[in-house]
């Protein structure tokens, strides 16, 4: 009777330590499983100069109750970071409810050089979210690539001008690197009319500094029997990176002394006519 007593007595003492064990062990193993885990589908974005970069952020946490979380980003000297909501407001922290089914999402604008033109190259950022003990962060990358671009225009401004034939007319011309990167040998070229001389001085740039200009010399011959009236010429602007070109109208004039020559021939054809009428008339 005694040992059945006893017997009863620690089967029931081995039942209660498992229930304690396994209460204990599962409360152990809930507060195992608070995590948070950040990701993104890309990583890294590449762009041209002159453009922010955004990437979109997703915030997995599994714990016991909500929680609240930090949010802070580490950038270069220079640069500039926003975290942004889903629905577009700027954001230093974000509650988030625990959940095995759904992520939340936060969008880093990310801008290299708020300040000037940055250089091409990788920009590094990290996003912090903590709360408490429980912190992630991850790495964002910005690739920003060369942007190229070249233009020129008449210093005047003017795409039109108007010119003598028979003699050297120069146009001068603003040959600009719109590019982030030094512009090399930049070739620059005239096409006109058959007959007409039309050269750059100088014809080949050997670099343009970035965001610089260079002024260039069109000088324009056409020949001295050319019509006068309205003609076109198109200058071109060629490196390995970028090329510009555009189309200019030119009014040619004859010279002054052939305008006189011709007044005098006019002058004299009429005379002549009307001592040809005279005669006639006395006839």
């Amino acid at each position: 009777m005694i040992k059945s007593k006893l017997m009863r007595w620690f089967l029931c003492l081995m039942l209660m330590t498992t229930i304690v064990t396994g209460l204990v062990g599962s409360q152990l193993a809930f507060a195992e499983e608070d995590s948070l885990t950040l990701s993104t589908d890309y990583p890294i974005l590449k762009d041209a100069v002159g453009g922010s970069f955004s990437f979109s952020v997703s915030m997995e946490y599994k714990g016991t109750q909500p929680r609240v979380f930090d949010l802070s980003t580490q950038v270069p000297v220079g640069a500039a970071a926003q975290v942004m909501s889903s629905d577009s407001k700027e954001i230093a922290s974000i509650r988030i409810d625990p959940s095995i089914f759904s992520r939340n999402y936060v969008t880093v604008i990310f801008i290299p050089n708020f300040r000037r033109t940055a250089e091409p190259g990788e920009y590094k950022m990290a996003l912090n979210v903590k709360s408490g003990n429980l912190s992630q962060s991850i790495e964002l990358t910005a690739m920003i690539t060369a942007k190229y671009g070249v233009h020129f225009e008449p210093q005047s401004g003017m795409f039109s001008a108007t010119i003598t034939a028979g003699q050297d007319n120069h146009l001068a011309i603003r040959v600009m690197n719109q590019s982030t990167v030094p512009l090399e040998s930049i070739a620059l070229t005239i096409g006109a009319p058959d007959g007409w001389g039309a050269t750059f001085t100088p014809s080949k740039i050997d670099s343009i500094p970035a965001n610089f200009e260079v002024l260039a010399d069109a000088v324009i011959r056409p020949p001295k029997n050319t019509v006068a009236g309205d003609y076109q010429i198109r200058i071109n602007a060629e490196s390995k990176n970028a090329s510009d070109s555009q189309t200019m109208r030119l009014t040619v004039e004859t010279p002054t002394i052939w305008g006189w020559v011709g007044i005098i021939i006019v002058v004299g054809v009429i005379a002549g006519l009307g001592v040809i009428f005279r005669q006639l008339g006395r006839r």
